[in-house]
């Protein structure tokens, strides 16, 4: 089988699976932004290929690889972490830090609606240099949140306190309700197809409300940090590869 990597060292890429509206993009920054060992991509295979959405893929891969990776998802990914982690070693080397070399990787959130194939998600997932960390919410309050910021246009990461005060089921025989309904489905047949998908890896589950609470997501991200066997944080990480957005899609 191919892999994306040869490395008795650390994993290579950091697969944060997730849905909109679940805290992913904070998780995602710090996991890229918080250890001196990685590269943030943010949605790698975001389906409108942007800058803005999939940092500096595009460059790093070039046009053909970069509009191809949703079918060759290990090969593209392995060419962005030869490329990411050269640029992660550079920063260091100009502020005087050793090299990360083989205990380098790269941070990338994927999402149903990125439309990647199922096949190539399972090859990614279960792949021997792949640490898969499962960030899920409450679907009732994921559908909640994703509907207010429907209505509000406020897709920000950090939105009012209002967003997420009033929750409430739908009533039933309602509109609402069938929409959630298929909403749920939809929501727990992914996150079942993500454990499955990672067959015999480790993966770390994360419920959202153990990310969001400030006195144990510290631990959560050295725990994701460890299942990728990268060691602990360096106490300079680099300057950020990208700016994450607060657009539709793009967002936690």
């Amino acid at each position: 089988r191919t892999t994306l990597a040869v490395s008795n060292s650390s994993k290579h890429v950091i697969v944060i699976g997730s849905l909109q509206r679940s805290g992913s993009t904070e998780l995602a920054q710090k996991l890229a932004f918080g250890h001196g060992c990685t590269f943030g991509y943010n949605e790698f295979f975001h389906r409108d290929n942007s800058q803005r959405q999939t940092g500096q893929a595009r460059n790093h891969l070039g046009n053909d690889v970069f509009l191809a990776r949703r079918n060759n998802t290990i090969e593209a990914l392995a060419m962005a972490h030869k490329k990411a982690c050269a640029e992660v070693d550079s920063r260091r080397a100009a502020k005087g830090l050793p090299a990360c070399a083989e205990r380098c990787a790269v941070v990338i959130k994927l999402f149903l609606d990125h439309r990647v194939p199922r096949a190539q998600i399972a090859r990614l997932l279960g792949d021997s240099n792949t640490a898969l960390i499962i960030l899920e919410r409450n679907p009732l309050r994921r559908f909640c949140s994703v509907q207010h910021a429907k209505k509000t246009n406020d897709w920000a990461t950090h939105p009012s306190k209002k967003h997420h005060v009033t929750c409430a089921k739908c009533p039933e025989d309602s509109p609402c309700e069938a929409q959630y309904t298929k909403f749920e489905s939809e929501h727990r047949g992914w996150y079942n197809f993500l454990a499955a998908s990672a067959r015999q890896n480790s993966y770390l589950y994360v419920p959202f409300d153990e990310w969001v609470d400030p006195d144990r997501s510290g631990a959560i991200a050295e725990a994701a940090w460890s299942i990728a066997q990268l060691g602990p944080a360096s106490p300079t990480p680099p300057a950020r590869e990208h700016v994450q957005s607060t657009e539709p899609h793009g967002t936690s």
